[in-house]
């Protein structure tokens, strides 16, 4: 008697996608094998388990035993017959007392990683759509296929796929996606396909090319970070602070930000987030703008800073700042003038050694004026700290600094 008969038998007809996620097979590009891999088991039973798996009938091969990394893995030779076939398959999980057997359905192409071979496809454009097109249908017997397009630029980013007929295309294209909001940036397109079935591999690697955008003047200004400027009485000096642009907003070579006062004065750029103003008056209100600026000019908006007048305006201080060590936290005491007071702006930054230059965005965090400290979670070494008093009418004195 076949020692099978004397076990608990379970055969199961694997028609649940969750076991079908499960239960993988793949043609090896290079080898006459079917490789397959299968998280499959025996619920409520942990040990003394044996995996072997059946293409089509033949005779059981024996699986490598899952691990902590990966399922069971199954080793089968390929069948002579391997175009556009259903293939059935039987995995048994058999443990001491007990056995179950799954069965699964696949046909070729749910098993088979396409291969891009001398694929060399047109490519067209038309605006802020590309389309691509090889005849890649034609060329796979017509199947049907899914597709997955990335864009590389200094930044990555997925492209959204639409239909042939959405990107104004008449006929058949093998992928068309849109292009980013942005015109300048020169982009690496990298193209993976699969058959258009449950669990079908993604190609391997990647076909790629390159596409880029007309130039342009900056669509926008950067914007300045709410109460985003400190001044040094000693030495006269404003500085401002802002978020500025994703690369791929840039729109052209030579990038840059240009910031000036209503008072005629210029800035002098310190880095992408911050810039001083010399002998800053600060008996006198003012408004700074910020432009972005590219080879081709500025942007048509800019971004307006109110800064108020800052002499004799110690009331609206934030006072006594001091950096506990222990706790890791900024501490200080409201500012002596509480009319209109209605909270504070905590900023931090990374800065260089011995410098008070921020030398990366400034973070920030909102608090209500009960809170008169912020216990910060990352690290403090090299860090800039700071804390702005808000008020109803914007007379806030801006940010006051304490190094970490």
């Amino acid at each position: 008697m076949d020692w099978r008969t004397s076990l608990l038998l379970l055969l199961v007809p694997s028609t649940w996608a969750s076991d079908y996620w499960k239960f993988k097979c793949r043609y090896e590009d290079t080898r006459p094998d079917v490789v397959c891999i299968s998280s499959l088991g025996i619920v409520g039973v942990a040990n003394n388990k044996n995996y072997s798996l059946s293409m089509d009938s033949s005779p059981y091969h024996i699986c490598k035993p899952p691990d902590a990394n990966a399922g069971a893995h199954c080793t089968l030779p390929r069948p002579i017959n391997s175009t556009g076939v259903k293939h059935n398959f039987t995995f048994a999980v058999e443990a001491i007392d007990a056995a179950r057997w799954y069965e699964f359905h696949l046909v070729d192409d749910q098993m088979t990683r396409p291969l891009w071979g001398n694929y060399s496809p047109s490519i067209s454009r038309r605006d802020n759509v590309v389309c691509v097109d090889g005849q890649w249908s034609s060329r796979n017997s017509n199947s049907t296929f899914k597709w997955r397009v990335s864009l590389l630029s200094n930044e990555a980013y997925d492209a959204r796929i639409i239909s042939h007929l959405e990107a104004g295309f008449s006929s058949p294209q093998d992928v068309c996606f849109r292009m980013p909001p942005y015109r300048y940036p020169q982009y690496e397109v990298r193209l993976w396909t699969r058959y258009n079935l449950t669990g079908s591999p993604w190609t391997k690697d990647y076909y790629s090319f390159n596409v880029s955008g007309n130039a342009s003047v900056p669509d926008r200004p950067p914007k300045f970070v709410p109460n985003g400027f400190s001044y040094e009485p000693r030495s006269t000096e404003l500085y401002v602070y802002w978020v500025g642009l994703s690369m791929l907003e840039f729109g052209g070579p030579d990038f840059t930000y240009i910031l000036e006062s209503d008072t005629g004065d210029r800035a002098r750029l310190e880095n992408d987030y911050h810039a001083v103003f010399y002998d800053w008056d600060p008996t006198k209100p003012a408004n700074v703008s910020i432009w972005s600026q590219n080879f081709l000019g500025k942007s048509v908006n800019s971004s307006v800073l109110k800064v108020p007048i800052l002499a004799n305006s110690q009331r609206r201080d934030p006072q006594n700042l001091r950096f506990n060590v222990r706790t890791n936290s900024l501490i200080w005491q409201p500012p002596e003038e509480s009319k209109g007071h209605t909270g504070y702006t905590f900023f931090w930054c990374d800065t260089y050694i011995l410098s008070k230059f921020c030398g990366s965005q400034l973070k920030l965090e909102e608090l209500p004026a009960s809170e008169t400290q912020f216990r910060f979670e990352g690290h403090w070494e090299n860090c800039l700290w700071g804390v702005a008093a808000i008020y109803e009418d914007n007379s806030g004195t801006g940010i006051h600094w304490v190094f970490g």
